[in-house]
């Protein structure tokens, strides 16, 4: 439901316009209606503060296993915590590049001996009047009689390539060899190994501040970033503000919900507040809040995720909840997954912060429908419980499945699904009617009506006789004559205030996209059928393949091969499962029932001006 909105125009004398703002600020139930282009830099910066903290919450978030230290002393003030958590990070970014340097330069002396490689014995020969050449070829190239003709020595070979030397004197030059000559860095070995420990133990250091910042600091960050958003909510009120009667007043409107006026009407009538109050018209543009049933409320972040409503329409969000549960159930397909999802959910929520309690709220609630409708099919963990011997037959014939129900030589989950496509298009249309009347009046609404009462009419006039169903005589010229009425509103009420021509027209028209888009909207159902089906299939499949693999092993390797198959090969056909299970249900709604209930969105989200 979307929560009625009462439009407040306030008239303040600019010495006490800021401790309005700031009493406001406290009351914090009113949305401040933003002028157009009018965000300073001052505003931005500000915004990008609070996302900058807010994005460096949550890369704490997953650190927060790591080892921490109880000798880190945190600051209690946000933004000194902050400074120095982003020290921390650049100075552990700098040590990891530092560290991986220093690796690839101890790497280069590998084929040379390695830490063992010492420069001293070089210098010395090079002191002697010894000069010392490294050089590398491929091994392809390497030509042995080098070895015999000049003093060549092959110090290594590795991956295809052969590092040797050359020594030369004054008065016995170095061969001709066809080679590349190799420089090595310029520390050495027990430098860079010195670097390297180095770098390790400032690395640890650091990563254990920040674990120990992600274990205790969390809500010293959220604190300071909910104050970063008042600042940037205070300075949008103050850029949204008119200045009238020579710079005397302060003109500021805003938007309150109806279930908190009476807290801003008895701060306006204390303080003798000069305010104008009236309820709001789409034409304002007011914010959208949500008020849902706790149920609903589960389901609010998937409107959210397209587009809260508009105003003027019907809050979705109640009307999809039931069919996004049912859709999950059948995407997912497996009482087992089910669970897993239910257990998952239920130690989650006793652990994750309470912003993400509602996500875990709806794992809850996913899972629990998919136990139930994976139960009725007779699906746990890829075994069809129909087919198990284990099973006692009275109970195997009791679930819907192809070998114990055909409708008209049907899969019954696949006619099932259709008729839930069906129910929820119709159901969509008849929400677009309640929306169109509640915007324009009644006889806006009476072409949608019509479309609504004529396609169930249909199926039940023509179908059922092609299915073999004889109905009685008066019941068919009863149906002709309903079919006859929601003609004459589909073809003569399409535009009340047109002529006749014209709403016949529109009449051929809507006919027209009602009979290629309605085959379509529903065929898109079949998505749920099908998804669920997959799904079993490929559980069954990583079963069959867990226990041929095992036969004929002993019992130990026979049980950690099955059980290894098994763990794996259930894994991710979960994770595949997931993923279709959430997204074709969000796609069904956001399309077929979203476009045949006339859905506009584009609402702006209620936001209090609050501290």
């Amino acid at each position: 439901m979307i929560v009625n909105m009462f439009k407040y125009s306030f008239v303040i004398f600019h010495a006490d316009y800021e401790r309005f703002l700031s009493d406001i600020q406290n009351l914090g139930v009113l949305h401040v209606l933003a002028r157009e282009g009018d965000s300073s830099d001052e505003t931005l910066q500000l915004l990008r503060k609070s996302q900058d903290v807010r994005k460096t919450i949550q890369q704490l978030s997953s650190l927060s296993n790591e080892k921490s230290s109880s000798d880190v002393i945190i600051p209690d003030n946000g933004e000194e915590l902050i400074q120095q958590i982003t020290e921390d990070t650049s100075r552990l970014k700098g040590l990891k590049a530092k560290l991986q340097a220093a690796e690839r330069d101890l790497l280069r002396y590998e084929p040379w001996g390695g830490s063992g490689f010492d420069p001293d014995c070089i210098a010395a020969l090079q002191k002697a009047g010894i000069t010392v050449t490294l050089l590398q070829c491929p091994e392809r190239s390497f030509n042995e009689q080098w070895t015999k003709e000049g003093a060549v020595e092959i110090i290594s070979r590795q991956n295809g390539v052969v590092y040797f030397i050359t020594l030369s004197t004054h008065y016995f030059p170095a061969p001709d060899i066809e080679a590349e000559s190799v420089e090595l860095p310029l520390k050495t070995p027990s430098e860079l190994n010195g670097d390297i420990a180095l770098s390790q133990g400032e690395i640890f250091d650091i990563n254990q501040r920040l674990a120990t910042y992600a274990e205790q600091a969390k809500p010293i960050l959220e604190k300071y970033a909910d104050e970063l958003d008042g600042h940037v909510q205070l300075l949008i009120a103050r850029q949204s503000t008119s200045s009238v009667s020579a710079d005397t007043l302060r003109v500021i409107e805003g938007f309150v919900p109806s279930d908190n006026i009476e807290a801003i009407d008895r701060y306006i009538s204390d303080n003798n507040i000069v305010c104008i109050k009236r309820e709001t018209n789409s034409d304002d543009k007011p914010p959208v809040k949500l008020c849902n049933n706790k149920f609903a409320q589960l389901f609010e972040p998937i409107t959210e995720m397209f587009s809260l409503p508009n105003y003027s329409e019907i809050d979705p969000t109640p009307l999809f909840a039931p069919f996004f549960m049912l859709f999950f159930g059948l995407c997912l397909g497996d009482a087992g997954y089910g669970i897993l999802v239910l257990i998952v959910s239920i130690l989650a929520r006793r652990k994750v912060g309470k912003g993400m309690k509602l996500y875990c709220d709806l794992g809850i609630v996913l899972g629990i429908a998919t136990i139930v409708i994976s139960t009725i099919t007779g699906m746990l963990f890829g075994i069809d419980l129909s087919k198990a011997s284990w099973i006692p037959s009275s109970l195997r014939s009791l679930f819907i499945t192809d070998s114990n129900l055909q409708i008209a030589g049907y899969s019954p989950m696949m006619v099932v699904a259709i008729l839930l496509g069906l129910i929820q298009i119709l159901f969509g249309m008849c929400v677009n009617a309640a929306k169109i009347s509640k915007q324009h009046g009644k006889r806006y609404a009476i072409s949608t009506i019509s479309w609504v009462v004529i396609l169930p009419v249909l199926a039940i006039t023509f179908g059922l006789p092609a299915m073999g169903v004889a109905l009685p005589t008066w019941i068919t010229y009863t149906l002709y004559g309903v079919i006859g009425f929601a003609v004459i509103g589909i073809f003569f009420f399409n535009t009340p205030n047109s002529g006749i021509l014209t709403n016949i027209g529109s009449g051929v028209w809507n006919t027209y996209n009602m009979a290629t888009g309605l085959l379509g909207d529903t065929l898109s159902y079949i998505r749920l059928f099908a998804l669920g089906l997959t799904g079993g299939i490929l559980g069954s499949v990583f079963n069959t393949m867990a226990f041929q693999a095992g036969e004929g092993l002993p019992i130990v390797a026979k049980i950690l091969v099955i059980s290894l198959i098994l763990i794996i090969g259930h894994s991710i056909n979960i994770g595949l499962c997931l993923i279709g299970a959430f997204v074709h249900p969000m796609r069904l709604t956001f399309v077929e029932f979203y476009k045949n209930s006339g859905f506009e969105g584009g609402g702006i989200k209620y936001n209090p001006l609050k501290k």
